[in-house]
């Protein structure tokens, strides 16, 4: 009779101060890895030629001079300007993204090709949560031949634990280490 109320105020007591250590102290801890890792983006893309609607320019005053050779040379200005390709090239920049190039050709008054290519790098956020134990307290009981013993059970960081009996018949006190084999 005295050995069963050692053991049970042993379990009340190891019940109580479980409870209370899981209260103060949390189980779990949380750690947060952020990692940005940066995806790279590039095309280049060739398109034919547009075609624009024409239209009819309103009628103008005209203004011929007397001197031929002005006239030739206006003339010539005019056709060597209108069968010359001219190139423009655009550059749009993104901050910090890349950017994009525009290249268009014109010829007779029309936009003949045009060609874009950009080059983006686009950060991807990856946030990586790791949960695992941090200290865990475990009350129970070896039952063995001439062995009745209530015991503690500590663990710190799921790797180690420790732990304290009282052997009930013999009145010892022993304790162990146990090591967590992966």
């Amino acid at each position: 009779m005295k050995y069963l109320k050692h053991i049970l105020l042993g379990v009340i007591l190891g019940i109580l101060g479980g409870y209370l250590y899981t209260l103060l102290y949390p189980n779990i801890i949380i750690e947060e890895k952020v990692e940005i890792k940066y995806k790279y983006v590039e095309k280049t893309v060739y398109l034919d030629a547009l075609k624009i609607r024409s239209f009819v320019l309103p009628e103008d005053t005209l203004f011929i001079p007397a001197d031929t050779a002005e006239l030739i040379t206006r003339y010539r200005n005019l056709w060597l300007s209108h069968n010359t390709r001219n190139l423009y090239r655009d550059t749009l920049t993104f901050d910090t993204l890349g950017y994009a190039v525009i290249d268009q050709q014109v010829f007779r008054n029309t936009l003949d090709s045009m060609k874009y290519e950009y080059s983006l790098k686009i950060p991807e956020k990856t946030i990586t949560r790791i949960v695992y134990p941090k200290n865990n307290f475990y009350i129970g009981g070896l039952i063995g031949e001439e062995k009745l013993a209530p015991a503690v059970m500590y663990t710190r960081s799921g790797k180690y634990n420790f732990f304290v009996d009282y052997n009930l018949i013999n009145n010892s006190v022993s304790g162990g280490v146990l090591v967590k084999i992966k």
